[in-house]
């Protein structure tokens, strides 16, 4: 009976992550070189995620809690490999963006 209860847990789980809205089918977690390219100085960073469709990865940060606040997010592009942007923040704004095989 138990064994029963924790497999249909997982069976819900599959199915409840294979049903995806149109938008999200769209909008892998990935950076395309049209999202790198919509991204601008001064953007914030629930702007920049809005565009891109996913949280980035938090690679480094420092100041927290100042007024120089800076931090940087990278995200993988979607050609593969070795393929992301790097997008430094300061006071939750878009100071530099940088790509690897993003052009």
């Amino acid at each position: 009976m138990k064994r029963m209860a924790i497999t249909g847990i997982v069976l819900a789980g599959f199915i409840m992550g294979a049903c995806t809205s149109p938008a999200q089918e769209e909008n892998q977690p990935t950076a395309s070189v049209k999202e790198f390219a919509a991204i601008e100085k001064g953007m914030s960073y629930d702007e920049v995620k809005e565009i891109i469709g996913s949280d980035g990865k938090l690679f480094k940060e420092s100041g927290k809690g100042t007024n120089n606040h800076k931090f940087a997010y990278v995200w993988d592009g979607d050609k593969g490999g070795q393929s992301f942007i790097y997008i430094t923040f300061r006071n939750n704004k878009v100071m530099d963006k940088q790509g690897k095989q993003m052009q």
